[in-house]
């Protein structure tokens, strides 16, 4: 029978005290813990920091959006002037509906990472240790998507704007110029507004982002296609076409723009407020939704 072995003595062992130490660091107050907040988001939105797949959607969605302004001006640049028709060619409020694909892709399928990645992760109880509250939390995910979406919305736009102008087939002068930027701006943002809040709204739902892409995607089509149904087949009134997702954004870009409506019978002042409308209930579906879940604050 074996002795039993015993544990040798370590002379150089010390037991350290280091007690409790407070955070040194310049502390930032809520609004910065909110940039910091809407940085992570969009970081989260492009893949940034994560496998290459996460980022492909996010790439094929701004080739999208840039490549028709990139074949237009090259369009413009390598033809004769004489075979350009400038009214067809500088058509800024047309170029919503060629870009509409990357706006839906964006929008379902990009988007939804902002918020359900945290609540998979447990961040977002983490977050809500920091400074920022329940609602600064929406907010800056909601102004992440928005920056990023804006600058689909709006950066295809002044890529015309400046190859058009190098072209002389932009604005007449100054005024001119500046007068197309404002109506380029206030679109852009409407645009983006809308198709952020649906996003923000329906993916505040959920922690998979599987079920929020489905959950916009099917929001979209039914808004589109039951309102046009009851018009054609119903024969009822086109107001119908508020509702429609895919029609109020892009038809009061149009409005804006002071081109020639498709939609004649729709006023500009209901096109506004159904706009209005969808942004209001995105966003309160998604502030009411985490006012109930999250962490202790």
């Amino acid at each position: 029978m074996t002795e039993p072995t015993h544990p040798q003595p370590v002379d150089d062992a010390h037991i350290l005290d280091r007690g409790y130490r407070t955070y040194e660091g310049e502390r930032g107050g809520s609004i910065a813990a909110a940039v910091t907040i809407a940085v992570a988001g969009m970081r989260a939105v492009l893949g940034l920091g994560r496998r290459a797949r996460s980022k492909a959607i996010p790439v094929v969605c701004v080739v999208i959006a840039f490549l028709p302004a990139v074949i237009f001006v090259g369009l413009a640049a390598l033809l004769p002037s004489e075979f350009l028709d400038v009214a067809e060619i500088a058509d800024y409020s047309g170029y919503y509906g060629v870009i509409v694909l990357a706006l839906v892709l964006f929008t379902a399928f990009v988007a939804p990472e902002a918020l359900t990645g945290d609540r998979r992760s447990g961040m977002l109880t983490l977050y809500l240790t920091t400074p920022t509250s329940r609602l600064g939390y929406v907010l800056a995910k909601t102004a992440a998507v928005f920056i990023i979406l804006s600058i689909v919305t709006i950066g295809p736009l002044l890529l015309n704007l400046i190859g058009y102008s190098l072209e002389s087939l932009g604005p007449g002068g100054i005024l001119d110029t500046v007068e197309l930027l404002g109506r380029m701006l206030l679109a852009g943002l409407l645009v983006s507004a809308v198709y952020t809040s649906l996003s923000i709204g329906v993916s505040s739902l959920t922690d998979r982002r599987a079920w929020a892409s489905t959950g916009i995607v099917v929001v979209m089509i039914l808004s589109s296609v039951v309102p046009t149904i009851l018009v054609e087949t119903a024969d009822m009134s086109e107001k119908l076409q508020l509702l429609n997702l895919l029609v109020a954004p892009l038809e009061l870009v149009v409005r804006i723009y002071g081109d020639q409506p498709e939609f004649p019978e729709l006023a500009t002042s209901s096109l506004a407020l159904a706009c209005s409308a969808w942004i209001v209930a995105g966003m309160a579906v998604a502030i009411v939704r985490y006012h109930r879940i999250g962490g202790a604050r």
